[in-house]
């Protein structure tokens, strides 16, 4: 581990790097951007871009968008150069700036709003948006148009403020430079040295193409960083790979634009993530001894973006705190926030390296539990599969939608039967709180880790428009609560009901123990939560305007029934083994009443009907019957069909919430679907395959090495 003085020096020069970086992005040069061909990204609401007057221009509809990254706070004057039918007026609002109004004319000028413009400083940071309004536009060619742009400009009244995602985007470069040279033996001073340079070119000569000439060369970099490693083991091939790769990514950059560009980027974080989790004990080594100031740093920034992020930050650190210097758990609350502090110090473990390098033995697992499991996530791969929607038969359209239903069903109950046998199995120790403790965290190291580097990752790449400002709700799971699911990692909504049942359960389970015996204070929590959710949801369910997915079935309150009906199972099986002897028969015409109901009833869900009163409740209790059959059941003859099930229930979680992800990023490399029978063959086939071996990596480089670092379960 290097000495306090190689670490005290690497910080004062990454100090002196981000102070250059600085000065460079709040230099007072003039921003502008020229609307032609490669600003794809930057307009919007405009037409394509058209040669004429010795330039390339843009014709705006009525109501058009300039997005501006790169641009930093503080006060700017605004020109425009641009033509029009001679008299047009335009409105043009620059952020949140009061609407000025310009009277343009035949023949390319550039006009200058009357008032200067101020540029505030914002969190969570985004591009700067300009509005363009023409209330009364021109027919030209059977389209209406409003004014023919050429460039716009903002030129600060001096030294202004930075822009925080092209200062963070820059130095990240740097980094990436630093790292890549290594390979070809070039001094870091003059790789870095020379990183320098090109941006303060770049930003201060052609500053309104900066922001995005960063975000390229960062993205070609770390696609050559990033993806020879999982290429190839040799190291004397991955430099030939890395210029390879770069070459074919600038090209496609110059083929297609903006259109090629983001499903690449998505590529590239994805192969960056996985090099990064691969090689995290090297880069931890230099993090490590800061790593309370990088936290408080996040915490800080979480706490900037809402009430909501600086509620979390406040609560957060303070369990974290005190359960820092916790040497003995006295009570609930105290529970608590040992086992908050728990996810960091595994976390931390975990980054050091450590289960990294040796298999682990996999504990044996029951056959018939992995099956339905395989079968749930197989299940909602196949209905995620939106390529082959306009395949089906007309008779069959109902089934990728069943998939898509049934397979987070089957999770939902399954989840309560794994978790209640762990339940009943340490019944008699829940009236102590080290119980919650040790259930919280192996809860918790289970499945948050590698939620908060998926939701990360979908901030920081965007999938759908993501940014990360959006996830503060996703991180303590209230996206969902009371209200519809954000459209961004849409399979959260799932796991948002699952961790508020194991809070629930848990906390109630331990206070309720300490006046009656756990078994009763189970069952209690038991009948409530099967009981409350289910009339709720059955009230809703008869009200007209109330929708199917984003109400009756996906709202947090109206669905911890689900699991609990997993939980109901496994204990009444275990207590009463010979008293279930229909479950064959309930298995079987239960599961044939779902399917029928569901093929004939599914596009009639979003209206008050009692299909939908019925069709929640029968399905969990039809997959909760199969429970019992399948806990006991073994295939001794087949090995390999036994090895591939339980390889599948292994990487089940990572798959789960990776394969929307990677489904929307083979979409975008390869344009519309529906143009063949084979290209969207292709298409969901690099999908399924590509969505295997993500989750695999996942599965080897954290899922399995945080199981092994969880606290043992002595029981």
């Amino acid at each position: 581990m290097p000495n306090r003085n190689v670490l005290r020096f690497r910080a004062l020069f990454l100090i002196a790097v981000m102070m250059v970086l600085i000065a460079i992005w709040s230099a007072p040069s003039a921003y502008r951007a020229d609307i032609g061909r490669w600003d794809d990204a930057v307009v919007h609401g405009f037409y394509a871009p058209e040669v004429g007057a010795g330039t390339t221009f843009r014709w705006s509809q009525p109501q058009a968008y300039l997005t501006l990254a790169g641009v930093g706070a503080g006060d700017y004057y605004f020109d425009i150069q641009a033509t029009a039918p001679a008299g047009t007026l335009a409105t043009i609002t620059v952020a949140d700036n009061p609407p000025q109004t310009l009277q343009f004319h035949g023949g390319f000028l550039r006009y200058r709003l009357p008032s200067v413009v101020h540029v505030p400083w914002q969190w969570p940071p985004h591009a700067l948006a300009i509005t363009i309004t023409v209330a009364y536009p021109t027919t030209q060619s059977q389209r209406m148009i409003g004014i023919a742009v050429d460039d716009v400009r903002m030129l600060p009244l001096g030294w202004h403020g930075f822009d925080v995602v092209a200062l963070l985007q820059s130095l990240l470069l740097v980094v990436m430079v630093a790292a890549l040279g290594r390979w070809i033996r070039i001094p870091a001073g003059w790789s870095i040295l020379t990183t320098l340079l090109v941006i303060g070119g770049v930003v201060l000569f052609r500053r309104g193409d900066a922001a995005t000439a960063v975000h390229d060369a960062l993205f070609v970099v770390s696609g050559s960083w990033a993806i020879p490693p999982l290429l190839t083991r040799q190291r004397r091939y991955w430099l030939p790979m890395a210029l390879g790769i770069a070459s074919m990514m600038v090209a496609g950059l110059w083929w297609r634009g903006s259109d090629i560009w983001q499903p690449l980027w998505q590529t590239v974080a994805l192969a960056l993530t996985i090099s990064a989790m691969t090689m995290r004990r090297l880069w931890w080594r230099g993090l490590r001894p800061v790593r309370w100031w990088l936290f408080g740093a996040l915490w800080v920034a979480i706490a900037l973006t809402s009430w909501l992020g600086a509620t979390i930050a406040v609560l957060t650190g303070l369990m974290v705190w005190r359960g820092r210097r916790m040497t003995q758990v006295t009570n609930r609350g105290e529970a608590l926030c040992l086992a908050v502090y728990s996810i960091f110090t595994v976390l931390d473990a975990w980054l050091c390296g450590t289960y990294a390098y040796r298999i682990v033995a996999v504990a044996p697992r029951r056959v018939g539990l992995d099956v339905i499991r395989a079968f749930a996530i197989l299940s909602v791969l196949i209905g995620h599969a939106s390529a082959l929607y306009t395949y089906y038969p007309p008779v069959l359209a109902w089934l990728p939608y069943w998939f898509a239903y049934i397979g987070v069903e089957c999770f939902f109950v399954l989840s309560g039967w794994l978790i209640g046998g762990l339940l009943i199995r340490h019944l008699d120790t829940w009236q102590s709180p080290t119980a919650l403790v040790l259930f919280l965290h192996r809860r918790w190291v289970r499945t948050l880790p590698t939620y908060w580097i998926v939701l990360g990752l979908v901030g920081v790449v965007g999938w759908g428009g993501a940014t990360l400002g959006d996830f503060v709700p996703y991180l303590v799971f209230s996206q969902n609560i009371w209200q519809s699911h954000p459209p961004f990692l849409f399979v959260a909504w799932s796991l948002s009901i699952e961790e508020w049942f194991y809070l629930t359960t848990a906390v109630a389970l331990s206070s309720l123990a300490i006046w009656w015996r756990p078994a009763t204070a189970l069952r209690i929590i038991l009948l409530v939560l099967l009981t409350v959710p289910l009339f709720i949801r059955s009230g809703l369910a008869l009200i007209d305007g109330e929708l199917w997915e984003a109400g009756v079935r996906q709202l947090v309150p109206l669905r911890l029934d689900a699991i609990a009906m997993g939980v109901a199972m496994v204990w009444w099986w275990q207590s009463r083994p010979r008293a279930v002897w229909w479950l064959p028969w309930g298995a079987v015409m239960g599961s044939m009443a779902v399917i029928a109901l569901f093929a004939t009833t599914y596009t009639q869900l979003d209206t008050p009907t009692w299909p939908r009163v019925v069709l929640l409740p029968l399905t969990t209790l039809t997959v909760a019957c199969w429970l019992p059959l399948l806990a006991r059941l073994e295939w001794p003859r087949w090995p390999q069909v036994t090895r591939a099930i339980q390889w599948l229930a292994l990487i089940s979680y990572p798959l789960y919430l990776l394969h929307t992800p990677w489904r929307l990023t083979v979409e975008g490399l390869w344009g519309d679907q529906g143009a063949s029978w084979w290209r969207d063959g292709l298409i969901t086939l690099v999908y399924l395959l590509g969505s295997l071996w993500l989750a695999y990596r996942w599965h080897l480089l954290i899922e399995r090495p945080l199981m092994q670092l969880r606290w043992r379960d002595e029981g």
